[in-house]
């Protein structure tokens, strides 16, 4: 994916890998991607994705709801702001299966970063009521596919509040529902 402008791109399939270059305020959701998914260049972009490596290089203002199930890695790229992925929709479960993704190691939150800076972070965690839904109409949804669901309650992974230091749940927390 590369060279988008005020976009909005669903990819509802899984992929073996990902690179996204030089879009500028867009909405990417990618499906589960069995190798890493690669970020450069970007600017404004709200980011879904489910993967087994996450990387950015020279981004900023980048708003990722993820799924890792490694170490997501941030180098050169400022304003980063990751939430834990929240969505659902019908073929979603055999495609985390294809991509040998486990929905229960989540790393969304233990963000190394290759540049870090003297004062303050390059990235941060957004509120633990953040949705990647709050960014898409139901026009949006809808145009992607009638059985696109993003709400939180019904979706397939499990919600962790991530390591928030000194924050509503200590350091980390798993949280399921029946």
């Amino acid at each position: 994916i590369e060279n988008c402008k005020d976009c909005i791109l669903f990819v509802l399939d899984h992929v073996a890998s990902v690179t996204i270059d030089d879009c500028t305020n867009c909405i990417i959701y990618i499906g589960p991607s069995k190798g890493s998914v690669f970020i450069r260049d970007c600017s404004d972009v709200k980011l879904a994705v489910c993967c087994q490596q996450f990387r950015t290089r020279d981004c900023k203002r980048v708003d990722t709801f993820l799924h890792s199930n490694t170490q997501p890695i941030i180098e050169s790229s400022t304003d980063m702001r990751f939430a834990c992925l929240q969505i659902d929709y019908p073929q979603l479960a055999a495609q985390v299966e294809g991509a040998g993704i486990s929905l229960y190691n989540n790393e969304w939150s233990n963000i190394y970063d290759f540049s870090p800076v003297d004062h303050g972070a390059n990235f941060s965690l957004l509120p633990s009521a953040a949705r990647f839904d709050t960014y898409l109409t139901p026009e949006h949804v809808q145009s992607a596919s009638p059985d696109l669901n993003i709400t939180c309650s019904e979706s397939l992974y499990p919600l962790t509040v991530g390591n928030r230091v000194g924050g509503e749940f200590g350091k980390s927390a798993f949280s399921a529902s029946s």
